[in-house]
Parts: C-alpha cells; structure tokens; sequence
C-alpha cells in the first residue's frame, strides 16, 4: 500500500518502521476499496504516522478524544520550513477525523464519557428489553434515545434516580412541553419509556416503588388520525419526473419505486443487499424490520429494470453488499436521513398539502392504492409484514366508498 501512494523510498521506508504498521495498512486499504483517491490515501497515511507518534501509541493503548484534540493542536501549530501553514482549522478537523475514524477502526478509541452516570444501567436495560421484551432494533434505538435523554435531564438538574419523585418527574416533562414543544404524541412517546425505565429500576431496587405507575400520559384516541400519503397520480408524476439520466435521479427512481411499490419502510431500503435480488427467479426478498421472517415477492419488472439500470450506470464498484450507496468517496450505504432526503423535497414539492413528506408517506400511498384495488386489511398487513392486525385498521378510514355504503345501510327503516 505505501508503495502505491508515495514514490521516495525514504518515505516508504519511515512509513513501514513506524508504530502499528499492520493496523494502519488495513484502514489504508479498507478506505481504497471505499474509492478514495491516492490523494486522500496519502493524507491519511500521513496523519495516521503522526498521530502514533504524538499520542506514543503501542498495540494495547487506549486513547481518549481529549488526547486527540491535543495531537491535533501540535500537529496544526508544528514547526514548517515554509513558515506557518494556512487554513489551520481545516488541517485540524481533517487530523482530528482521520485518527477517529482508524481508531475507531482499530479499537483503540475511548468511548465518550455519556452526559449521565447510568451508562451500565443503560446497557443492562437495553440487554433486558431485547432478551424479556424482544422488540425491534429500531424500537430499541428509539427507547434508550428517550431513556438517555431522561437520565442526562436528571443529572443536569443534580437530580438522583434513587430519590426520584412524581413532581420531579411532572417538571421534566413540563419543560418538554413548554421549552422543547413536545406535542401530545411526542409526550406520550416520552412518557412511556419512562414508565419502562422505571419499572425495570423499581425491579432493581434503583428507584422508589410506584413512581412509574403515577406518571401520567397523554390521551391519545386510537386511530384518531388519518395515514398521511399522496394520490397514487402524484406518485406516477413524481416518477416521471425522475425518468432522466442524472447518476442521482436513477438511484433515486429505484428507490422511490420500492418504497411505493412494496411499501418497504425507510431501515428496509438501506438495508437491501444484492443477495435479496435474485434475478433469475425474478424475486426480491425483504427483511421486514418489525417482523422477523423475510418476505419474497415477485419483482415487479418496473421495480427490476429501474435496480438494473442503477446496478449497471451509476453504482459505485465497491465491496459493500447493500444496494443503494453514497455517491462521494468514501462510499458507504446510504443512511436513513438520505433516503428521507431523497423523498421529502421531491414529495412537499409535488404535494405541499401533505401532513407529512417523508419515505412512510408513500409507504401509506401503497397501502391506500391495494386499498383501492379490492385487497382486504388481512392482506395489505402480510404485504407490509405488519406484526399485529391493528396496525392496518387505520386504513380502513381512508375506504370512503365503503364507508358510503355503510352509511347508506336501512335498518328496519331507519336511515
């Protein structure tokens, strides 16, 4: 690897000599399979040099993110034959980020101090939920984010989860309102991760006995609202529009379709990889995020020729197994903000009206078309791997036709 990016042997030579030369040649090479140019490649490798001899690094150190912060201020101030160099803070934040990253890589790095205390009941609770509740991975983010929240609330404010009460509990939700405009939904999403929380530490004897019971939760009526989506013609608009070719909007079309087509949820599109293609029986399979299993469908030819032409013209040639990736060196799959990215601006564009613009929008749009086509709520559950029937009832509210017909019923001559 140091032969392919340097040329003066004396450069080679002090490259291979120095400290943990194994463990830096494999994140040399993991970032040239990621696309990045010799350029880029000598940059890091150069820091990487650096920063093994600022920080003194042996094969068992461990190195804080305050240590690299002050590598980064001698590397940034260091003596230069050319007098002082320009654009410091820049310099900086790329040393700064190429030694994160590789540690990261190596195993090396210090996790951060967490803003609260309860680190290892943090984890322990998260061990529990998976193994006693089995939920979702997505759930499980979403749960220890609110939980982390909580916890760095209470040690802010010198509050102790031994001595917790009710008011104390009332006033950090209060503030959430008030302070953060958490609307009744939102409250309600708080609050029942709290009462999770609590009761697996009132199990452990880490808080006081029934705080978790007393806390009280917003009403939310079941179903009170409407699925969100756009008219299945919006959605043949928004395709057409992305009929070009543009590297981007051909990613993009794949994308939209899989969404819209088979309502997959935004985790099960950067999730995809090409094993799930298999193209000589012409079937995808997705693992659906909230149901075990793994779905296989037919794949539709629209679907299929729209991930072929991808695949062939504009996806980078590199070693990830996921479908869908960044465009820009290094290469990665796409994260869950792109794919919202990809979809929000096109969508609130095209329909301004929407509630809500995001992926679920056309996973809705999916679920009201089969709607449409005579499907019943049983089958469009199995078709978007629903987990329990009463995920799909809301749909039902959005069968006008149907509902007409109900409406229209003569009961003994009532109307």
């Amino acid at each position: 690897m140091f032969q392919r990016i340097f040329t003066r042997p004396c450069t080679i030579q002090r490259h291979q000599s120095g400290p943990l030369v194994e463990l830096r040649l494999a994140w040399l090479e993991n970032r040239a399979q990621r696309g990045l140019s010799q350029r880029s490649l000598r940059r890091i490798a150069s820091h990487l040099f650096r920063a093994c001899q600022l920080l003194n690094l042996a094969s068992d150190s461990d190195v804080a993110g305050d240590q690299i912060q002050a590598a980064a201020d001698q590397w940034v101030h260091r003596p230069h034959p050319h007098g002082n160099l320009k654009h410091g803070l820049a310099v900086r934040e790329l040393f700064v980020q190429d030694v994160t990253n590789w540690l990261k890589f190596a195993g090396l790095l210090h996790p951060p101090q967490p803003r609260h205390e309860y680190g290892g009941l943090v984890a322990e609770f998260a061990d529990y939920q998976r193994r006693e509740r089995g939920i979702a991975p997505t759930t499980l983010y979403r749960l220890l984010w609110l939980v982390n929240d909580f916890l760095s609330l209470l040690h802010k404010d010198h509050l102790s989860l031994k001595a917790l009460t009710i008011s104390q509990i009332d006033t950090v939700l209060t503030r959430k309102g008030r302070d953060q405009e958490y609307g009744r939904l939102a409250l309600q999403s708080y609050t029942s991760a709290l009462r999770h929380l609590l009761r697996y530490t009132e199990m452990q004897g880490l808080s006081p006995q029934g705080v978790a019971d007393q806390i009280l939760t917003p009403r939310i009526w079941k179903d009170e609202s409407l699925p969100t989506a756009p008219a299945w013609d919006d959605l043949q608009r928004l395709l057409a529009q992305l009929d070009q070719n543009h590297p981007t909007a051909i990613r993009d079309r794949a994308i939209i379709l899989l969404l819209a087509i088979y309502g997959m949820r935004r985790c099960e599109v950067q999730s995809l990889e090409l094993e799930h293609l298999d193209w000589d029986r012409g079937m995808i399979t997705i693992q659906r995020s909230k149901l075990g299993p793994r779905q296989e469908f037919p794949l539709a030819p629209t679907v299929g020729a729209a991930i072929i032409r991808y695949l062939k013209e504009v996806r980078p040639r590199v070693t990830w197994r996921e479908v869908f990736l960044s465009f820009n060196p290094p290469y990665h799959p796409l994260s869950g903000s792109a794919v919202y990215h990809i979809v929000g601006p096109r969508l609130k564009a095209l329909c301004p009206g929407l509630k809500h613009h995001g992926p679920h929008a056309l996973r809705h749009a999916c679920a009201t078309h089969l709607l449409a086509q005579g499907s019943s709520l049983k089958e469009i559950g199995d078709y978007l791997g629903h987990s329990h029937p009463d995920s799909t009832r809301i749909y039902a509210k959005v069968d006008l036709s149907l509902l007409r017909e109900v409406a229209n019923l003569e009961l003994g001559g009532v109307r």
